[in-house]
């Protein structure tokens, strides 16, 4: 399974040098994918991962600065993993009629 994210920071003193990302179960956690470093990119998309169905998963960023000062975890509003394929629609009918067949033939000669 994959994972994708994407963010927008600022720093108005020393600009964003870089980017931290972890993935975990709850917001700011760190148990599915632990802190990595990202450089400047403001997306990712994570694949290969083993998630479980019906949990929820939260992906969380920190921006460091040019000072190499860190901000507060930002995190997403969460992801739940749905495996179960759908089910195939029946349709059920009270009052079905079947029209008759209607046979018709033409001969033309001349």
């Amino acid at each position: 399974y994959q994972l994708h994210a994407a963010w927008t920071a600022s720093d108005a003193q020393s600009g964003i040098a870089a980017y931290r990302y972890a993935i975990g179960t709850t917001p700011g956690g760190a148990n599915v994918v632990n802190w990595t470093d990202i450089g400047t990119s403001t997306s990712l998309t994570r694949t290969g991962l083993t998630l479980a169905d019906k949990q929820i998963y939260y992906i969380s960023v920190i921006a460091v600065n040019g000072a190499s000062a860190a901000s507060a975890t930002g995190s997403s509003d969460g992801i739940t993993v749905d495996i179960t394929a759908p089910t195939t629609p029946v349709v059920k009918a009270r009052h079905l009629s079947i029209a008759p067949a209607i046979s018709h033939s033409s001969t033309i000669s001349g």
